[in-house]
């Protein structure tokens, strides 16, 4: 019984985590580098979603109307996949950003 209300005790006291000041600094590298991928990678949706466009909208005049708009379309439901994982990449990098700032300035 003794042994419970210490686990009781200390499961209600430890709200806190701590954190390295290198902890940190691999959060803030992590950050910038998810960032920069993200931005990368909604680069990249741009430009496949100009080619699906072509694709769809280039289909006259050739003989392979199915196959370019078979293409096109899916170049744009690989924009949907794709989408996804980098929409989350941004969250991380603005969450963690915001969980970083005030162990920052307790430091």
């Amino acid at each position: 019984m003794n042994i419970e209300n210490e686990l009781i005790d200390n499961e209600s006291t430890t709200t806190e985590i701590g954190v390295s000041p290198e902890i940190v600094s691999h959060l803030k590298e992590t950050r910038k580098w998810t960032n920069f991928i993200a931005i990368m990678g909604f680069i990249m949706l741009f430009f496949i979603f100009i080619a699906g466009i072509s694709l769809i909208a280039n289909n006259r005049g050739t003989g392979a109307i199915e196959d370019t708009t078979t293409m096109g379309m899916s170049y744009l439901f690989s924009i949907i996949i794709y989408f996804f994982p980098l929409y989350y990449l941004v969250k991380f990098s603005i969450n963690t950003k915001k969980a970083i700032k005030p162990i920052v300035k307790h430091s």
